[in-house]
């Protein structure tokens, strides 16, 4: 074979060795692309797609049903406040058997003015308040007609300690709280209501050392908070323990927030239920962890400890005990702003940041899908709780520079239902024409009383009102 033969031949070996490495490689190459389809579709997806991601806002902003509580009958607290917190003795309230005097009462707590306002009630009835001069909570017709009960000077003041289980003071009780829930009902102004009328300050405890006489077994318990739930069903009711009655979606309140022993016992009644002292019933408490999820926790500062030990050098502590409580709102005992103690605003505003809920949009994603664009709208809960009550998740298409909303879209999302950290999300169409220069995209909140925007959005974006732009 001559030099030029063998170089042919070469050149055909070559030929065919090159063609057997294309076709091995066009086979791995086929084999990849069968094996990596979803990845490379969602790849496409999102470059057709748009996405633009918010960041939660580190502001202190008011929003409905939330935050502090201050009570009604201070003008000055009223300030900084969605909530207002109301308490009426037994004894205010009907001084004559059957006369109850809501006049005297609503004047009293600027019931008016507040429902101008558009601020919204926690309400406490109270048999028990003890002060520091002899009184009695209860009318004197009631104790003419009971006398059961016990005219007390213990440490913890001054008063009169019914006996609960009275059948003619029950029977009254029942009326009482009627008239109070017929008062209130058409108002849509009281939305919580902790479970009062036994014990000291209405907190279901009497003073245990003391001769006076106890709180009833929960079979006479349930008779009081049968008369709750009759008298209060458009409000959300809060118990001062998870007792063994406590009703189906009902919350509990703390009143001793900021105090950690007092807390952390609180949080084990919630955790592990238990025996209820007062009594003696081994399972007196129920546990209800994540009771929050579905049901509020309010409760109000401790007088134990001094307000401003608990708002500077253990305000990380404080912002700890209301965390792991996941409390929605804190009253009456609030920071009091005034012109002497303003240093105490700026630790006030860090403890609402730490109450309730933050609703933000997290993510918004649109992208072309045939002749309209489909929209992803993702809502997250930054806060410690969600809100307990209907409010409307919206979309807004606004004309640029006339603030004239041409396109309204309510999300199909229930707020309720998304806990801290957690998101839920939405899709819809729009018209291809609401992505140009003629136009911006909001989201709000409404309140479904008002069909307006309530809520703050808490995100670093553009505002327009109580609106956020996401576009």
């Amino acid at each position: 074979m001559t030099k030029r033969q063998k170089r042919k031949y070469l050149i055909i070996v070559l030929i065919i060795i090159a063609i057997f490495l294309c076709l091995a490689l066009f086979l791995v190459y086929r084999t990849e692309i069968a094996n990596s389809v979803v990845e490379y579709d969602e790849s496409v997806e999102d470059q057709n797609n748009s996405i633009i991601e918010y960041d939660e806002s580190d502001e202190s902003l008011i929003n409905p049903l939330m935050g502090y509580a201050p009570s009604a009958d201070s003008e000055e607290l009223v300030v900084d406040s969605s909530l207002v917190y109301i308490d009426i003795t037994w004894a205010e309230l009907e001084p004559e058997e059957g006369m109850f005097d809501f006049d005297a009462i609503a004047e009293e707590n600027y019931i008016e003015k507040w429902r101008s306002e558009g601020k919204k009630a926690v309400l406490r009835f109270i048999c028990d308040l003890p002060d520091y001069e002899e009184h009695r909570d209860i009318p004197e017709w009631l104790y003419e007609l009971t006398g059961d009960g016990e005219d007390y000077d213990i440490e913890y003041g001054k008063g009169y300690a019914p006996d609960y289980n009275n059948e003619i003071f029950i029977q009254y009780h029942e009326k009482a709280l009627k008239a109070i829930g017929d008062f209130f009902a058409e108002m849509d102004f009281v939305k919580y209501v902790e479970l009062g009328s036994l014990g000291h300050w209405g907190e279901w405890h009497v003073l245990a050392e003391s001769d006076l006489p106890g709180m009833p077994d929960t079979e006479t318990r349930e008779i009081y908070v049968s008369h709750y739930e009759e008298s209060f069903p458009y409000a959300k009711l809060l118990m001062r323990r998870p007792f063994a009655e406590l009703p189906e979606e009902a919350g509990v309140f703390n009143d001793m927030t900021g105090a950690e022993e007092d807390t952390e016992e609180f949080l084990d009644w919630i955790e592990e239920g238990g025996e209820y002292t007062q009594t003696g019933e081994a399972d007196g408490i129920k546990a209800v962890p994540d009771i929050w999820e579905s049901a509020p926790v309010g409760g109000e500062f401790t007088s134990s400890i001094p307000m401003e030990d608990m708002l500077s050098d253990n305000i990380d502590d404080t912002i700890g005990l209301i965390e792991d409580t996941h409390m929605t709102f804190i009253g009456p005992k609030v920071p009091e702003i005034n012109e002497d103690e303003n240093y105490l605003k700026s630790w006030a505003d860090e403890i609402l940041k730490h109450l309730g809920y933050r609703y933000y949009v997290s993510r918004f994603e649109y992208g072309q899908s045939g002749n309209s664009i489909d929209v992803n709208i993702t809502i997250t809960n930054g806060g410690v709780a969600p809100v307990y009550f209907e409010f409307i998740p919206c979309i807004y298409v606004m004309e640029k520079d006339k603030g004239v909303i041409v396109k309204r879209i309510e999300l199909d999302i229930d707020l309720r239902e998304i806990a801290q950290d957690e998101s839920e999300n939405a899709g819809f169409e729009l018209d291809e024409e609401f992505l140009g220069d003629d136009y911006e995209i909001y989201a709000g909140i409404e309140d479904p009383a008002t069909n307006e925007p309530e809520i703050y959005l808490m995100m670093d974006a553009e505002r327009n009102g109580k609106l956020s732009r996401l576009k």
